[in-house]
């Protein structure tokens, strides 16, 4: 079954196609449909099997100003940022999937 985590009023759903969500604060009505624009795992991941499909290894995928992008891993170890340790430790756990 193929499935999407999208993050909305600062949480995070792991959804389907055609799953009907109760998001909190999220000003629609009930029955109206929403378009979320933040499907993270399933871009990330698509991202990630394009690389590997294209036998390109030692990448890191992640965001960076909003755009999906893939680093060598050494870039990703060695740099110095400012990181959500949320996502981080969401991130964990997928990783072990």
């Amino acid at each position: 079954m193929k499935y999407a985590i999208i993050e909305a009023c600062g949480k995070q759903y792991r959804v389907a196609e055609g799953d009907v969500v109760f998001v909190e604060k999220l000003d629609v009505e009930a029955g109206d449909t929403y378009t979320f624009d933040r499907v993270l795992a399933a871009r990330l991941g698509q991202r990630a099997v394009e690389l590997l499909d294209s036998d390109i290894g030692g990448r890191a995928v992640g965001i960076r100003n909003n755009q999906i992008i893939d680093v060598s891993l050494d870039e990703a170890v060695n740099s110095v940022d400012n990181f959500d340790k949320k996502l981080y430790q969401f991130n964990s756990v997928l990783a072990k999937f």
